[in-house]
């Protein structure tokens, strides 16, 4: 998870740049399809990123 303001460097993106590709190493990547709470928290996150896609905000991956 990566939890950053948008203008530092995440050390987690580094290590999958850096580390992506040997055999045996895998990243994964979560979508809000994938948050298993309560209804009301998958609201909260799908909110959160709309708001982030609309102000321009999102996070980098």
């Amino acid at each position: 998870q990566i939890d950053l303001p948008r203008d530092q460097a995440s050390g987690l993106i580094q290590v999958r740049n850096i580390l992506g590709s040997i055999d045996g190493i895998a990243f994964v990547e979560f979508t809000h399809e994938d948050v298993v709470r309560h209804k009301l928290v998958q609201r909260i996150v799908e909110a959160y990123t709309q708001h982030a896609e609309e102000t321009g905000t999102a996070r980098r991956r």
